[in-house]
């Protein structure tokens, strides 16, 4: 899938602030996106969801991730089984390495580098704060809900370079500040607050070198805590721990 051009300006840095919580206990937070896919001629299809479920627990880290399976005929292609599937994976942010837990590939969990089984992972690289490296930006409203918590930004932004342009709305919560993950450290320290959810609008744009027109593009993040952490996750906590 092609990626926005200010998505491709995003930092691959990892975003993910260190969780203050005791040994035993644990913090969830559900991270979603929806991020565009493109036919010919760089032209929006459709919208692709998707849902990363991160634990954090001490030192260490538990991902709950999916992937999508395709089985076809090697000869007339036609699709056996097409799924999303699920797969944890857990590790110490001490250590290079963690244990894998897809029981649709292999029985029993595998080692994996931790940099290498994140690479193509969506979640730990998204740094919004680029958006205001990389390009020029204006405030143009705020709005704030002190019932709520919640304070929303909105700003233009153009690129230099591409001409690429539109907004983006930015929304913060004082309430979700113990959240570990984290869209931007920065932006959660300059305001104090949890960016929370965030959405990116590029204007359509006319390509002179390819004489195309890209549409009107859209992507969103949204963060939330998950109130009840499963039994299944306790114990992959518990069974690493004793592995240390």
């Amino acid at each position: 899938m092609l990626k926005l051009y200010f998505l491709l300006c995003l930092t691959a840095c990892l975003t993910l602030i260190f969780c203050q919580s005791g040994p035993g206990e644990i913090v969830g937070v559900m991270v979603h996106q929806a991020a565009p896919e493109f036919g010919p001629r760089e032209k929006v299809t459709g919208y692709e969801l998707d849902t990363a479920r991160i634990y954090y627990s001490g030192k260490l880290r538990l991902y709950h991730l999916s992937y999508f399976f395709d089985s076809s005929d090697l000869v007339t292609g036609e699709k056996f089984l097409s799924e999303k599937r699920y797969h944890y994976f857990i590790y110490n942010t001490d250590s290079a390495f963690g244990y894998d837990y897809n029981t649709h590939f292999y029985p029993q969990k595998r080692r994996a580098r931790v940099d290498s089984l994140l690479h193509w992972q969506w979640s730990p690289s998204i740094n919004l704060y680029s958006m205001f490296t990389v390009n020029k930006t204006k405030l143009l409203s705020v709005q704030e809900d002190r019932d709520a918590g919640t304070t929303h930004e909105t700003y233009s932004f153009v690129n230099e370079d591409s001409f690429a342009h539109g907004r983006m709305i930015l929304g913060y919560s004082s309430k979700w500040v113990y959240l570990p993950y984290s869209f931007s450290r920065e932006l959660d320290s300059i305001k104090r607050m949890k960016l929370f959810e965030a959405l990116l609008i590029q204007d359509p744009r006319y390509l002179p070198s390819t004489g195309t027109t890209v549409d009107s593009i859209r992507s969103e993040y949204h963060l939330e805590p998950i109130k009840s952490i499963p039994p299944e996750v306790v114990k992959l906590f518990e069974d690493h721990r004793r592995l240390q």
